[in-house]
C-alpha cells in the first residue's frame, strides 16, 4: 500500500503536437460489442444513418451462428463465426431515439442465448478528425456552416476506452440539443488512451484547442469543458498554456464532476480488489491517470 499524492501537472514548452486530419466521411462507423457472458448489460450507442455496422464479439470463441432484429422487425439471416458476428445495419438507425435489439445466438455447446440491448441513437455527426496517435474529435454543427460558435468536451476517466462520443451526447442529450439550437459548434475529444499520464493527455486538449482556433470562422472564443478527469486534465492544459506564454483562446471553462484536488474511494475497498484481482491488475485503479487522482491509491 502506498500514498498517492497528487501533483501539480507541467506540460513541457515546445512540444510538437500531430496535426489532426479530417476523416471526411463520419459515415464508416462500426460498433464492436463484447457478448461474453455477463456482458450483455451493456448499452449500445450509435450515430444516425451513420453506423453501418454492428459487430458482436466473443474472445475465447465458442459461437456457432447468430442473427439480430431491431425494434421487433424481422430477423437477420444467420451468420456463422467462431469469434464474431457481423451486421450489417445500414438504413436501421435513421433517427435519434432509444431502439431495442434482440441477439440470438448458439455456442458450441449447444446452449441457446437471446439477449437483449438498448440502442442509443444520437444525432449525425458533421465531421470527426483524428490525429497520428489514436485520438478523435468528432463534431455536431450548430445552425449554419460556419464553426463559429465552438465548445469542446474533453471526456472523462475511462481507462478501458469504452466510452464513446455518442455516449457522451446521449447523457447529456437535451443540454447537447439546446448547444446545437443555438448554432453552437460541438467537438468532443475522445482520448486514445482514457487512462492515460494526464500529461499526456493534456497535450492532446492542447492540440485540439489550437486545431479548432484554425478552423474556426470569425472570432468567438472557445468554451472549454472538462467531464469527470477531463476537467482536471483541461484545467492543467490551460494553465500550463498561460503559462507558456500561449494562452487558450477562451471564454469559459466548465468543470463537470472533476476532482480537481483529488479523488476518493474507500481504501479497503481498494484494497480488496487489488487482493482479489487473480493476477490481472483493475485498470481503473492502476492506469496512470488512476494512480494521479486518487488521494489514496492501493
Amino acid at each position: 500500500m502506498k500514498k498517492t499524492v497528487f501533483m501539480l501537472l507541467v506540460l513541457l514548452p515546445g512540444l510538437c503536437f500531430p496535426a489532426w486530419v479530417d476523416r471526411n466521411d463520419p459515415g464508416d462507423y462500426t460498433n464492436i460489442i463484447d457478448i461474453g457472458l455477463g456482458m450483455w448489460h451493456k448499452d449500445i450507442y450509435v450515430y444516425q444513418g451513420q453506423t453501418n455496422t454492428l459487430y458482436f464479439q466473443r474472445s475465447n470463441g465458442g459461437l456457432v451462428q447468430g442473427r439480430i432484429r431491431i425494434n421487433n422487425g424481422d430477423w437477420s439471416d444467420w451468420v456463422s463465426d467462431y469469434n464474431t458476428f457481423e451486421f450489417n445495419t445500414a438504413g436501421n438507425f435513421t433517427n435519434p431515439g432509444e431502439y431495442t435489439l434482440e441477439l440470438d445466438f448458439f455456442m458450441e455447446d449447444g446452449n441457446r442465448y437471446t439477449p437483449t440491448f438498448t440502442v442509443h441513437c444520437v444525432p449525425a455527426r458533421y465531421e470527426f478528425y483524428y490525429d497520428d496517435n489514436g485520438n478523435f474529435l468528432s463534431h455536431w454543427k450548430g445552425g449554419d456552416n460556419a464553426t463559429d460558435r465552438p465548445i469542446l468536451i474533453v471526456e472523462g476517466f475511462d481507462p478501458t476506452n469504452e466510452n464513446s462520443p455518442a455516449k457522451y451526447f446521449d447523457a447529456a442529450s437535451n443540454f447537447m440539443s439546446e448547444l446545437l439550437s443555438r448554432d453552437t459548434d460541438i467537438f468532443i475529444l475522445d482520448f486514445d488512451e482514457g487512462g492515460a499520464d494526464m500529461t499526456t493527455n493534456a497535450q492532446i486538449v492542447t492540440s485540439a484547442i489550437n486545431y479548432i482556433e484554425s478552423i474556426r470562422s470569425g472570432n468567438q472564443q472557445i468554451v472549454l469543458c472538462g467531464v469527470s478527469m477531463g476537467g482536471v486534465i483541461a484545467r492543467y492544459a490551460a494553465v500550463a498554456a498561460e503559462q507558456d506564454g500561449q494562452p487558450f483562446d477562451i471564454s469559459h471553462f466548465l468543470s463537470i464532476d472533476s476532482p480537481q484536488r483529488y479523488a476518493l474511494l474507500d481504501a479497503n475497498f481498494q484494497d480488496y480488489v487489488n487482493g482479489h484481482d487473480g493476477g490481472n491488475p483493475n485498470p481503473s485503479l492502476n492506469s496512470p491517470a488512476a494512480k494521479q487522482l486518487l488521494e489514496y491509491n492501493t
